[in-house]
């Protein structure tokens, strides 16, 4: 039923399992089915799987795979350190079993708390990749290195690769009715379209992950309206809807108690009134988030967030807030590596940003493309936020009708373009305007 997107008659069964289920391994396993549906706060299941911890005891097979589910909810309560602690254990207990799932299971895991702390360890992934690869059954998203690799490439502008991972695990999800892998492969999906340029595509998989997500009730799905769906909207100029979806996400996130995407919606809202051109509410969402993603270990430069919230305080004029950001950001953007984000750490290190709500021309929400074949080119003149991969290209090619090309498929050359006229915020080992190598 989990699988099948019935999550809430899931719970029913496994609720009366539960009470018959006597203490040790068995109740352990109806704990862990129950965390696996991810009903409630993050605070109820973090109590839910750590009663499931105790009375796995010393199974480490159990603990194995019980750690890793709790690695995500830390990552929900923006406990990196936590998460990281989880996945080494589990690996460790995983390697200990030998067991050829349990071990892709671990890796994924691991990988994908080390992506959001920049920290990655090299090789991992692609072991856990090949072990994948021979395995006789298809992982779900959570456990599969296939995935987690997948959004890591997405990070270093990897886009083409990462699309030949992603679109055939859906197309698997969808085949075998796993329901729940579909929508959280849906969501990257849309996220590497929008990264491509791609925006009107990218709002087609958004729109059909958050369909399938509202009839599944999945709920890891409903965070990622407001990091995603909301982002695409802003920037194509759908100003009603984006602040519908991200009011919608925000209201879910603040009632589990979900820390990560509380904070990615409020980014999205703050990205949203910076296109706008109203830079002290767009401050207001802004002004406080890479502090709290950086007290969390959150180091991941690809959030949106960084480049965003770095160009409102200059506009505002608080530099010396904006360039400690700008430190952080251009130094964890260099150690992924991360070709978007250096593209727009060099925008951030020119002259402040000229903050000019750009005229809304767009379809009503009641015309969407016709086809996907139209999908795929960005025709829709854009409401664009000041950082987005450098939105003064993005927004002169979108006057003019021509499509948006990604600067970091060639940050070189537009650091090359932004050349000394640009200088503003300089970060340390690189000259301003220009972003450092992508080695790290």
């Amino acid at each position: 039923y989990r699988l099948a997107g019935d999550g809430e008659r899931a719970v029913t069964l496994l609720d009366r399992l539960l009470a018959e289920a006597p203490p040790g391994v068995e109740r352990a396993d109806v704990l862990f089915l129950l965390s696996r549906t991810l009903r409630g706060s993050t605070a109820s299941l973090i109590e839910r799987v750590n009663e499931a911890l105790e009375e796995a005891a010393e199974d480490d097979q159990r603990c194995a795979q019980i750690l890793g589910l709790r690695v995500g909810i830390h990552l929900w309560n923006t406990d990196l350190r936590a998460a990281l602690d989880d996945c080494r254990a589990a690996l460790e207990k995983a390697e200990l079993v030998g067991d050829p799932p349990l071990l892709a299971a671990s890796i994924a895991r691991l990988g994908t708390a080390e992506m959001y702390a920049a920290e990655v360890t090299p090789g991992v992934l692609e072991r856990g990749l090949d072990i994948e690869d021979g395995l006789a059954v298809e992982l779900e998203y959570i456990h599969s290195p296939r995935y987690a690799y997948a959004r890591l490439l997405m990070r270093r502008g990897e886009l083409d690769r990462a699309r030949e991972l992603l679109e055939p695990m859906e197309q698997a999800a969808a085949a075998r009715g796993d329901e729940s892998t579909r929508v959280m492969v849906l969501w990257p999906l849309s996220m590497l379209e929008w990264l491509a340029g791609r925006w009107e595509l990218a709002l087609l998989h958004a729109d059909a992950a958050y369909e399938l997500g509202e009839q599944t009730q999945h709920p890891h799905g409903r965070g990622w309206v407001g990091r995603a769906k909301a982002l695409i909207e802003t920037d194509l100029g759908r100003v009603e809807q984006a602040r519908a979806s991200a009011e919608e996400a925000l209201a879910w996130a603040q009632t589990v108690s979900n820390d990560f995407f509380t904070i990615e919606t409020l980014g999205t809202l703050g990205r949203l009134e910076l296109a706008l051109g109203n830079v002290e509410l767009a401050a207001g969402h802004l002004r406080e988030l890479p502090a709290q993603l950086l007290a969390a270990g959150m180091h991941d430069p690809a959030q949106v967030i960084w480049g965003d919230a770095i160009e409102t305080l200059i506009a505002l004029g608080e530099t010396a807030q904006a360039r400690s950001y700008l430190e952080h950001f251009e130094r964890n953007a260099q150690r992924l590596p991360c070709p978007p984000a250096l593209s727009i750490a060099a925008r951030c290190s020119g002259p402040p940003p000229r903050v000019t709500p750009l005229p809304v021309l767009r379809r009503s929400s009641g015309s969407p493309p016709s086809s996907r074949r139209r999908a795929g080119r960005s025709s829709t003149p854009a409401l664009c936020s000041v950082s987005g991969a450098c939105a003064g290209r993005r927004c002169e090619g979108l006057r003019h009708g021509r499509r948006w090309s990604p600067p970091w498929r060639s940050s070189r050359a537009w650091a090359r373009r932004c050349g000394p006229r640009r200088r503003g915020l300089s970060c340390g080992g690189s000259a301003a305007g220009t972003p450092p190598d992508r080695t790290g």
